[in-house]
């Protein structure tokens, strides 16, 4: 395989937010969290995985485009000359995943080539304690340049849940959302998050040779004082 085709099909980050650190644990039923205004690049898996509690997931982007790409790059020939090695390597395009009873909304984002962009159960389709409820509404899937718009609960869906049959959606705890918002269009998402005021913390403009640094001299701007940083 060329190198350049090693590069992309490494590049895409395997796993983002993960709610919940151990399985089963006595407190993922209080696990609350709202996630909004997210771009998520080419990362494989848990956008968010939940496991119990509550999780409201709106205005976000899961853009898989280049794992669809790499993907593609693996032949039939190659993923079964890897399985003979006993290797379980492959470009994986998960989206929100609930489990343990867990709850997720979806709503008003927009995904492109998420190959499971709906998931209700990660650990074993046979052990209903590991099936959580989600649901999608108004969200646009872009898959390989067809566009669905809709939710969960649509005819034919392609945004139903995975693998098993889907529970009744309910939040646990309470009945509603005990805070008011305000969820955007998801046609305009790709270009607003993308822009200079989207998605994340902003861009940080650093020459690269303060990147491999480990001590810094003293600096000084117009409103920090200057520090002495150390190791």
């Amino acid at each position: 395989m060329p190198k350049e085709d090693i590069i992309d099909i490494a590049a895409g980050q395997k796993k983002a937010h993960l709610i919940g650190a151990t399985e089963m644990a006595g407190d993922n039923a209080d696990l609350e969290v709202t996630l909004h205004h997210n771009y998520y690049l080419d990362i494989q898996d848990r956008m968010p995985l939940l496991r119990g509690g509550n999780a409201h997931v709106y205005n976000i982007v899961m853009d898989a485009a280049g794992l669809a790409r790499a993907k593609k790059r693996i032949t039939p020939d190659m993923a079964k000359a890897i399985a003979a090695k006993g290797y379980h390597f492959d470009v994986v395009g998960n989206g929100a995943i609930s489990t343990e009873n867990g709850a997720v909304l979806l709503e008003k984002s927009y995904l492109i080539d998420v190959f499971s962009p709906v998931r209700n159960n990660q650990k074993d389709p046979n052990q209903a304690d590991y099936t959580g409820k989600i649901k999608a509404e108004d969200v646009i899937l872009s898959d390989n340049g067809t566009v669905f718009r809709g939710g969960s609960d649509d005819a034919n869906s392609p945004l139903a849940p995975y693998p098993v049959k889907a529970k009744d959606f309910s939040w646990n705890g309470f009945k509603t959302l005990t805070y008011s918002y305000t969820a955007e269009n998801p046609e305009n998402l790709v270009a607003q998050l993308q822009g200079m005021d989207g998605a994340g913390a902003g861009k940080l403009n650093w020459s690269s040779e303060n990147w491999l640094k480990t001590v810094y001299k003293a600096a000084v701007s117009k409103n920090v004082q200057a520090v002495e940083d150390s190791e």
